[in-house]
């Protein structure tokens, strides 16, 4: 989290400045973070690939 600041066009997808204001609460961070489609779209694929790696986990042990 330290190299966001540094190099944002690097960390673009993971490191959020809105996480980082002290005066925002973390409803009003998550609320502000999914109001950006493209950090909703990955959401929504983090959810998934764990959903698919649960069922495998599931069915192997």
């Amino acid at each position: 989290m330290t190299l966001g600041p540094s190099f944002p066009h690097l960390f673009k997808t993971v490191y959020e400045p809105k996480f980082f204001e002290a005066h925002l609460s973390p409803s009003d961070k998550i609320a502000a973070w999914r109001t950006q489609p493209i950090a909703s779209l990955q959401l929504v694929t983090i959810v998934l690939l764990l959903s698919v790696m649960a069922v495998v986990t599931a069915s192997v042990g």
